[in-house]
């Protein structure tokens, strides 16, 4: 039998132990983050309308208000869409990322992860609302669409990214704040 055998193993020595699971959920963390601060600027709702005697016209906004659209400037007036609730989604994804690389590299105690979790579930419950909101309202614009005009819309694959990253994001930060 030697000294060695019971020498720590998996690249821990006696000085240092082997790094636990909480510093991996802070890198998946901060992938998280990343992925709802993408979502934000990604399209939140979009829709189209195909009006044969006006033409086909098509837009979408991103979670901070920025549009892409093709329609007349004479006609942007009328425009009544109000998307930036991706501020209330992307600061607490950028805080919740400086979060997840202080718990990465070990200079944040794992109790501090609960505020990770509360801005989570900020961010995630945010773009929740906003997506039943926005489905919602859409619904409506398209019972009011006329016969003579195709409307569709939907919600953006940026919100649904939100939702998703939001959710990671939540469930991470909770594990992260109880594991080691």
């Amino acid at each position: 039998m030697t000294q060695n055998q019971y020498a720590p193993q998996n690249g821990a020595t006696a000085d240092k132990p082997r790094p636990g699971i909480g510093k991996t959920l802070g890198w998946g963390l901060v992938a998280a983050s990343l992925l709802a601060i993408i979502g934000v600027f990604g399209a939140w709702v979009w829709f189209k309308i195909d009006a044969a005697a006006f033409g086909d016209f098509h837009a979408s906004w991103n979670g901070i208000g920025s549009k892409s659209s093709n329609i007349p400037d004479s006609a942007r007036a009328q425009e009544n869409v109000d998307v930036s609730d991706g501020w209330f989604v992307m600061i607490p994804a950028v805080i919740v990322l400086i979060l997840g690389v202080l718990r990465a590299i070990g200079k944040i105690p794992k109790p501090a992860m609960w505020a990770g979790a509360a801005l989570s579930a900020l961010a995630a419950g945010v773009a929740i609302y906003d997506f039943f909101d926005l489905s919602d309202q859409l619904d409506e614009i398209k019972n009011q669409a006329g016969a003579s005009v195709q409307f569709s819309a939907g919600t953006g694959w940026g919100l649904t990214l939100c939702i998703i990253a939001g959710l990671l994001m939540l469930i991470t930060s909770v594990i992260s704040a109880l594991r080691d």
